[in-house]
């Protein structure tokens, strides 16, 4: 039985409640649902709106043994350009927001759902004048993508404020992860080499330290450097390589250093302002994103010996 075909027949055997939270979608173009604005078509692409219809789904396709990919803001990513014969979940729809507890040693404990954009949080937070997440403003992406990668912005990581996850496992049991400093490096977290999907994330934020005026100026400023570097220009997943402090300079000035930038494939292109960033001129695909990556290393490697270890995540078909 094809793919959709059994999807469908899911569909029809649950009650109009579980369709509309589900929200389930048929050969839907993942170039749609990235930064770099590649990849082709997800044969089957949900967006639930409950921890229940997430459940629900990913319990569907491990009893039919359906492959799944789970998604967020698909900012660090890069999506084969091949058909994608499985489920693609995005959890873009899961991003309530709440204060979980208003005084814990101090700080305040602010809880959020996985799929919340990481600008929408920092937004939120700026509102109710909680400080502590301003070097994320402009951050694409969601908080659970955030967390998986243990995003760092102007010298601040998600671990310094980090508090606690809920995840679901791969049995489907839930369980709560605290912080744990062990757990965590340069851009690395407890979830990282995990198959657990990240369901909600709590932070340990201050309160009324700074006034919304405050809050919204530094965040202002994030978002300038942002813009001053050019990140918001062309189509791309940020770094492409994680920094190695044993190297001696950041990935950026190694990749300039070998004379690098403006190396193109096809529409993809090392970045003339960021050695470190690929850039989608306006028709790469993502095939040629993942030759120039490769480029890139391997020519690193040979004028240098250095190795550099990517953080973007290509999916393949």
């Amino acid at each position: 039985m094809e793919l959709e075909e059994t999807v469908r027949n899911f569909l029809q055997n649950q009650d109009k409640k579980f369709s509309s939270e589900a929200c389930v979608q048929f050969n839907e173009k993942m170039s749609r649902h990235t930064t770099f604005k590649t990849g082709g078509i997800a044969k089957v692409y949900a967006c639930p709106q409950t921890e229940n219809a997430l459940t629900s789904i990913l319990k569907f396709a491990a009893d039919n043994k359906i492959r799944t990919f789970v998604t967020g803001g698909g900012s660090n990513i890069v999506f084969c350009d091949e058909d994608f014969n499985g489920i693609v979940i995005n959890t873009l729809s899961m991003n309530s927001i709440r204060i979980t507890e208003e005084e814990k040693d101090g700080f305040i404990l602010v809880s959020t759902q996985s799929g919340a954009m990481t600008s929408a949080f920092v937004n939120w937070c700026t509102k109710n004048s909680i400080s502590g997440m301003q070097e994320f403003a402009g951050l694409p992406g969601s908080i659970g993508g955030a967390v998986y990668m243990n995003a760092r912005c102007f010298n601040k990581e998600i671990s310094n404020v980090f508090y606690s996850a809920r995840i679901l496992k791969k049995d489907f049991t839930i369980e709560e992860i605290y912080f744990n400093s062990n757990q965590w490096e340069y851009k690395k977290s407890p979830f990282t080499d995990r198959e657990d999907i990240i369901l909600e994330v709590t932070f340990r934020l201050e309160k009324n330290s700074k006034t919304e005026k405050e809050l919204a100026e530094e965040c202002r400023h994030f978002v300038e450097e942002r813009r001053s570097r050019g990140h918001f220009n062309f189509p791309s997943a940020g770094s492409v390589f994680k920094n190695n402090h044993e190297f001696g300079k950041p990935s950026g000035a190694i990749i300039d250093q070998c004379g690098l930038k403006g190396l193109t494939n096809g529409g993809a292109k090392v970045a003339d302002f960021h050695g470190n960033i690929i850039i989608n001129t306006g028709n790469a695909t993502s095939s040629q994103i993942a030759e120039l990556v490769r480029t890139v290393h391997d020519k690193v490697l040979e004028k240098t010996g250095f190795s550099l270890e990517p953080e973007i995540i290509f999916i393949q078909p």
